[in-house]
């Protein structure tokens, strides 16, 4: 209904914004889908960058560098978005001048390893060094605590979250999965 009222306003933008958010809250309400492809969850972080880039304009920019033939793996729901949208609230917007995320993927052998990388603040130190020493799975009122915790529990303890770099250029934080395990 919003939607319609901003294309008769000739809102093209608000109109845009408005499909966007109701995309995500479509994908963010489905139940029972525990994974769907890098594809889908590409698509659900292209809109929330699309809308957070009308909210900060020129604070932020991103770009998502994906290979085609990662894209039709298979990852658990809700796993790269909410590191994605960590990096702009902890990193990015903290910043008086905003910054850049970035989102890359390699796949060696039989695993997948996901970079979200930003050019934020970093972990403070303390945050850094308790989230080292309880190996990410003791916290969970952190989002990386609990999505390395969904991760080891559904693929195993080989994989999980890393912060492979934090310093006051940036962070990057990686996500290790098996390759294309569609069901366990």
């Amino acid at each position: 209904c919003v939607a319609r009222i901003a294309y008769f306003e000739q809102a093209e933008k608000t109109e845009n914004l408005i499909y966007q958010l109701s995309d995500l809250l479509r994908f963010n309400a489905q139940t029972g889908m525990a994974i769907h492809t890098v594809q889908a969850e590409l698509e659900h972080i292209e809109k929330y960058l699309y809308i957070q880039k009308a909210r900060f304009r020129s604070r932020l920019k991103y770009a998502i560098d994906i290979p085609e033939h990662i894209r039709s793996c298979h990852i658990l729901n809700s796993v790269l978005q909410p590191l994605v949208d960590n990096a702009l609230v902890h990193g990015i917007m903290l910043r008086k001048d905003g910054g850049e995320i970035r989102l890359r993927a390699t796949s060696q052998g039989e695993r997948l390893t996901f970079f979200i990388i930003d050019n934020g603040n970093g972990f403070s130190q303390e945050t850094l060094n308790a989230l080292r020493e309880n190996a990410f799975l003791n916290d969970n009122r952190s989002t990386i605590c609990r999505i390395n915790q969904r991760i080891k529990q559904y693929y195993g303890k080989p994989y999980g979250l890393d912060i492979v770099k934090s310093d006051v250029s940036g962070s990057t934080v990686s996500v290790t999965i098996p390759k294309n395990i569609a069901k366990r």
